[in-house]
């Protein structure tokens, strides 16, 4: 927020972090401008996301093929299963699905973003319960948008999107709206070799609302936001169906001088997959609903300049309703409810001290946690209780933090930093178990939560005003991980394993030349499960040991061209590292016109040399990314560059 003046003749929203987040810049903080999510060739939050090596969902493929439930984020290779282990925040409040935790990327229009911070690393700042980092998407202020804008696009994949958007300021008050929606007949996820008269393209439907408005109070503002989206897709088989959606409502109050923040949200969310037999192409499993809800609220003050104090709390709570079916005749076999409740609240503190040519950052979390009202039940097709079984309540104390020593000289800059984190398991690991057919995956309520302690060293040159190259050094151990452990014949479990250790180097440069710019950045990463069993030494399931992003960009007059390299090395298919997943390269092309002062056109491309992208290998079933797509777009207004 900018300070509020006292007779504003508008209302100005920029939607920075709230107070405090001290350190972001000494932390070595990533960040991703208008300019770098233009380049995008999909327009998708995952796709702006790759231009970090070394982040990753669980899977390889996006937001259009993928089960949602799969789309959690990680980072530094702590992957092993697909639960968020990186706090995602939108304007300071967190997004994650409350019951799996995944990332809800199709419910983010990324061309309304002005900024996307990453964190590495594991802090004890607001909120917490981040072990591999923190990603905090900042909207577009108000003041800089035009009254109304207007984006539509079309794919050589019969798909289509369309995106509008209206401002008005006032003098005491300032509201905002957008509206997308996103539908196209996908692509074929099943080689051609495998498909059967079943097989189905992964057609998807997209829906999003967005509104904010700011109001002057007291000399500070209000600001409230009601978000509303649902997502639809088809995955492998005709029948293969699911869907999110959610309403998002949060509140926030920042004083005129903004040492006082004070913001609460409310979240709804819901789920739902239907099993398709991969043998009877019939279904076999109706996850029919699975609603999930999220309060929230926090208070954070400014004391002194440098100095953050604060407390946030949080409640989730959700169940998985699902219908197991025959096979062979359609009848319910089964009725299931799995799910529970997870709460937490701490206190925090956040600090930034300058001593001459070294600054030192800091944050402390001290958060309670409880698990209550978990519970399975399970009835025949006559509706006759099998199982009734209620978990006892558990909770605990987590102690979570980050320190960071910051040298700075002209041309010549090195950090050091450590932390310590802690991730507590979704009600989903705890409670639901799921089926890729063959394999089941089963929950487990006596999971402990992760325990995350690292450390890092960077050192940044910039031998020229042009060109700027970074190394990090960095170890982390994720103790209590959880996994899911192969435990029989096509039968696994989540389970605590004794640790995942990851170590590794990041690198980044950047250069200009003559208009032309290059941003670059690599991962090397050595990740291994820690375990007294035959997991020992192996690699966590999904996750690359080499990935690299990198493009070459030019804006000139009205043009603007970019073109993106990406790789990912080889990874495994599960825990026991039998199935293989083979490296990939792809290239990414957009090219943008600018029309007058308001229009723009914009040529496309993803995967241009259409490159065969395995996302799951299952005893040589397979499951293919995203083909070659070319996209032709047009837009009104919304074309402001850095």
């Amino acid at each position: 927020m900018m300070d509020v003046p006292a007779q504003p003749e508008v209302i100005v929203i920029t939607a920075e972090r709230p107070v405090g987040q001290a350190g972001e810049e000494q932390f070595g903080a990533i960040a991703i401008g208008p300019s770098e999510i233009r380049q995008s060739a999909s327009g998708r939050l995952e796709d702006v996301l790759a231009q970090v090596s070394g982040i990753q969902s669980f899977r390889r493929s996006d937001s259009r093929s993928a089960n949602p439930s799969a789309q959690g984020l990680t980072l530094r290779g702590l992957g092993g299963n697909a639960s968020s282990r990186t706090l995602v925040l939108l304007d300071g409040i967190p997004l994650a699905e409350p019951f799996f935790g995944f990332v809800p990327f199709s419910a983010i229009d990324p061309s309304r973003l002005d900024r996307i911070t990453i964190l590495r690393g594991a802090g004890g700042g607001a909120f917490g319960s981040a072990v591999a980092g923190t990603i905090d998407l900042q909207s577009r202020a108000i003041d800089e948008r035009d009254p109304f804008d207007m984006a539509i696009g079309a794919s050589t994949r019969r798909s289509a999107e369309l995106g509008v958007g209206a401002t008005v300021n006032g003098k005491t008050s300032a509201l905002a709206i957008d509206a997308r929606i996103e539908a196209g007949d996908g692509f074929w996820t099943t080689p051609e070799d495998q498909r059967v008269p079943a097989s189905a393209r992964s057609a998807y439907r997209s829906r999003l609302f967005d509104g904010r408005a700011v109001v002057l109070v007291g000399g500070g503002e209000l600001q409230g936001r009601l978000r509303a989206f649902d997502d639809e897709r088809t995955l492998r088989f005709d029948g293969a169906d699911n869907s999110m959606s959610g309403t998002d409502l949060s509140l926030r109050y920042v004083s005129a001088d903004r040492t006082l923040t004070f913001a609460g949200w409310r979240q709804h969310r819901d789920f739902s997959n239907i099993v398709i037999s991969s043998t009877r192409f019939v279904p076999v499993l109706d996850q029919y609903a699975t609603p999930a809800r999220t309060s929230g609220a926090i208070v954070q003050w400014r004391a002194v300049d440098g100095l953050t104090l604060g407390a946030d709390a949080k409640i989730s709570s959700g169940t998985a309703h699902e219908r197991a079916l025959s096979a062979f005749t359609g009848a319910v076999t089964a009725d299931r409810a799995n799910g529970g409740r997870a709460k937490e609240g701490a206190l925090f503190a956040e600090f930034d001290v300058p001593l001459g040519s070294l600054n030192w950052s800091g944050s402390a979390r001290l958060a309670r946690w409880t698990l209550d009202q978990g519970r399975s039940i399970e009835t025949d097709g006559q509706g006759f209780v099998r199982v009734d079984q209620r978990f006892p309540e558990r909770g605990g104390t987590a102690f979570s933090g980050r320190t960071s020593l910051h040298w700075q000289r002209p041309g010549l800059g090195a950090r050091l930093s450590a932390y310590r984190g802690f991730r507590l398991p979704t009600l989903n690991e705890l409670y639901r178990g799921f089926t890729v057919f063959p394999v089941e995956t089963r929950a487990n309520a006596a999971l402990r939560p992760e325990r995350l302690n690292g450390v890092e060293a960077t050192v940044e040159a910039q031998p020229a005003e042009p060109i700027r190259v970074a190394v990090t050094l960095f170890a982390n151990r994720l103790s209590d991980a959880i996994a899911n452990v192969t435990i029989g014949p096509n039968l696994r479990q989540r389970r605590n394993i004794d640790a995942i250790r990851s170590r590794g180097m990041e690198l980044e440069l950047e250069a200009r030349h003559r208009g032309w710019t290059f941003d670059g950045s690599l991962s090397l990463i050595s990740a291994r499960m820690v375990d007294d069993g035959p997991l020992d030494g192996l690699r966590p399931a999904q996750v690359p040991s080499r990935s690299l992003a990198a493009t070459l960009s030019r804006e000139t007059g009205p043009w603007m061209v970019s073109a993106t390299l990406r790789h990912l090395s080889s990874a495994y298919e599960e825990d026991l590292n039998q199935y293989r997943l083979g490296a990939a390269t792809t290239v990414d092309a957009v090219i943008r016109r600018a029309i007058g002062p308001q229009w723009e056109v914009a040529l496309r491309g993803e995967n241009l040399l259409g490159e065969r992208i395995v996302t799951r290998n299952q005893a040589g079933s397979i499951d293919l990314g995203t083909p070659r797509i070319v996209w032709l777009s047009l837009s009104f207004g919304a074309t402001k560059r850095e």
